[in-house]
């Protein structure tokens, strides 16, 4: 039986941090657990602090939701709709061997290709971190990719305080 936690079911929650590479053709092998509990075609994104994230595409529809409340007319909930999709690539399916190919300019941003890569759960997202940067992410939480999470949050924010429709 499973449990329903908002919109997620227990059986979708990602845990348990892992290790693996990313191949020259910009493959990686996901675990198991991981690929089931992300579905069969899920979303990968770059996230906000420039990893690679994955999530289950209910999770992705859910976050799109939020968005959507506020008036369409409202620059800042353009700006931040705009960059909420525009690294986002939806369809993301394994291959029969369970390898997931990182969509090109993904793999180039968050630098996933012939590296070893971390894979770190947080609940309904998995973030996949390229293991060098991850190492430079720990050692400074709070600095790392600052001046893009401070841009989107200053759109979230103003989209926020021009209320919902």
């Amino acid at each position: 039986m499973q449990q329903a936690l908002g919109h997620l079911s227990f059986s979708m929650l990602l845990a348990g941090e892992d290790h693996t590479t990313v191949d020259d053709k910009g493959r990686i092998l996901l675990p198991k657990s991981i690929r089931v509990a992300l579905g069969e075609s899920f979303v990968m994104r770059i996230g906000r602090l420039g990893c690679l994230e994955a999530m289950h595409e209910d999770v992705f529809t859910s976050a799109w939701r939020e968005i959507e409340q506020y008036s369409q007319h409202s620059d800042a909930r353009r700006e931040y709709a705009a960059l909420f999709f525009s690294l986002s690539y939806k369809h993301v399916k394994p291959d029969s061997t369970g390898r997931c190919v990182i969509p090109p300019a993904a793999r180039e941003q968050c630098r996933l290709l012939d590296v070893e890569a971390v894979i770190r759960p947080a609940g309904d997202v998995v973030e996949i971190w390229n293991a060098e940067e991850y190492e430079i992410y720990k050692a400074d939480k709070r600095g790392y990719n600052r001046e893009f999470r401070d841009m989107l949050e200053s759109y979230r924010r103003e989209m926020v305080e021009e209320g919902k429709l």
